[in-house]
Order: structure tokens, then C-alpha cells, then sequence
């Protein structure tokens, strides 16, 4: 038979993201929940304690983090876009997903991605994270074998870099992009 579970909280969730073992959701009010596997810190709420029930995803210790436009649940790590544009993300770093420009430990509670100020959309892949931003072009940072990252290499980013049409061509007419396991795709305005 089919199981069902609703997430009922107040405010009410408005969008939701399914990782691997773990899930996320942003609830009207601005602030992200998550629930689900807590190994490498991947819910934000400052423990590794598995939750079955959705905790708070924290900007720093016992401040929830607020102003969250939509939030993504990956492999092992998660993010999310704020209505500023700027991208938060935590959990596992050891391939440099969290894009805070080194690959050192694992965030408990939110860190701000370097250099992403005008972000619109985020995604998370297993060992990556990529985000659309309001100008039409792409940034992906993290594991990069299988050049998922789209720059052209397959050099490990710990900082965003640019997704590229072409060699030093960045990407534009970027409408929504989506990380995979280990590949990235992007919906273009020529559709």
C-alpha cells in the first residue's frame, strides 16, 4: 500500500526539496525546515542527531535562518537561494559544495557561498551545487569529475566558477538549472 506523510507545520511549506536520505522545506514565513539523515550536518540545525520531524535551519547558533526564497536538498550537503540573491549552504564540504572557497570541515548551521550575490534559483547535486543567477548566466562549484560543473575542466571548485556555451563563453539565457548526481542541466529562454 501507499504511505503518505503530510508536513504540517505553521506557516505552511510553499516549496519542498527531496536529497538522498534527508529533505528540506521552505515554509511561508521565510525560514527553511529539514528532516531526515543529520550525518555531515546536512539538516542546518547545528547537531548531526537524525530527525524525523522537520528542525529549524540555523544562520548561526540559535538564529534560524530567514529570508529564504527556495531551498534545495542534495547528497549530502543542502542550500538555499535569499530573497537577497545571496546562496546559503552546509552540511559536507569535502569536494568544496559548500563553495565558501575551501574544503576545510563541515557547516552545522548556514555559510554564505563566495561571491554569489544576485542568485534566483539553486540546486544541489550529490557532491555539487549550481545557481542561476538574475542575469541569465549559471555558477556551479564542488566535485567535478565528469565536468559537471560545466567550466570546461574537470578541476574540483571550491568557489563558484562560470558555466560556459563555449571555451571562456559564459552560459546566458539561463531559465532554471538542475544538478544531477553527476551531471548538471539547464533550461535556456531559446527553450
Amino acid at each position: 500500500s501507499d504511505l503518505t506523510i503530510v508536513l504540517t507545520v505553521n506557516p505552511a511549506p510553499t516549496q519542498v526539496s527531496a536529497g538522498t536520505s534527508h529533505s528540506c522545506a521552505r515554509l511561508s514565513d521565510g525560514t527553511a525546515r529539514c528532516w531526515g539523515l543529520n550525518t555531515n550536518g546536512r539538516l542546518g540545525d547545528g547537531t548531526t542527531t537524525q530527525r524525523t520531524s522537520p528542525v529549524v535551519v540555523l544562520a548561526a547558533a540559535s538564529t534560524a535562518l530567514t529570508g529564504v526564497a527556495e531551498v534545495a536538498a542534495g547528497g549530502t550537503h543542502s542550500c538555499a537561494v535569499l530573497s537577497s540573491g545571496l546562496v546559503r549552504c552546509w552540511g559536507n564540504n569535502v569536494n568544496g559544495q559548500l563553495g565558501t572557497g575551501s574544503t576545510a570541515s563541515l557547516s552545522f548551521a548556514s555559510t554564505n557561498v563566495a561571491a554569489i550575490t544576485n542568485a534566483t534559483q539553486v540546486s544541489v547535486g550529490t557532491s555539487h551545487s549550481c545557481a542561476r543567477l538574475a542575469d541569465g548566466t549559471a555558477r556551479c562549484w564542488g566535485l567535478n569529475t565528469n565536468g559537471r560543473l560545466g567550466d570546461g575542466t574537470t578541476t574540483q571548485r571550491t568557489s563558484p566558477v562560470t558555466v560556459l556555451s563555449a571555451a571562456g563563453v559564459p552560459l546566458t539565457g539561463v531559465v532554471s538549472i538542475s544538478a544531477g548526481a553527476t551531471h548538471t542541466c539547464a533550461v535556456l529562454t531559446t527553450g
